[in-house]
């Protein structure tokens, strides 16, 4: 896929106009279906366990599934988080954190698996500012996250 140096314009494989993601339980049973942006990009997003500090991995949906494009975490002292070197390059944000960025990392299968957090860490969908709570679905249980395609 071409990069373009402007966030936010896709000059490859890019998202469908009025795709959707679909969230899953273990049995198949669609729990939420989810409008994406014509971007196809859309944010994960929790509060830490520990901490309780918001973080974000962000998403591409395309032709062949989800590619995580980026990361943004507060503190990456905090249990699980950090840059893996050679995997995207960190970026101060301005407004606190950073983000990783350049991640490019295609999700096998084009589902993402997740094991949904209790409404402490509040797992949610962020797509273009709307917002689905995953924990207020389905806390505690295994879903899968897929575009459609």
């Amino acid at each position: 896929m071409v990069r373009a140096a402007l966030w936010g314009l896709c000059l490859g494989p890019c998202a469908a106009q009025g795709s959707e993601l679909e969230v899953r339980d273990g049995a198949g049973a669609v729990l939420a279906s989810v409008t994406l942006p014509d971007d196809g990009r859309w944010c994960l997003v929790w509060n830490h366990s520990v901490t309780g500090e918001e973080v974000r991995d962000c998403f591409r949906a395309e032709a062949g599934g989800l590619v995580l494009e980026r990361s943004h975490q507060i503190d990456f002292s905090s249990a699980g988080l950090g840059h893996v070197p050679g995997r995207g390059a960190v970026v101060p944000d301005p407004e606190g954190g950073q983000w990783i960025e350049g991640i490019d990392a295609v999700i096998p299968g084009g589902a993402l698996p997740l094991r949904v957090g209790a409404m402490a860490v509040d797992h949610r969908i962020d797509a273009g500012g709307a917002v689905t709570s995953l924990s207020a679905l389905a806390a505690g249980r295994r879903v899968t996250v897929e575009a459609d395609r």
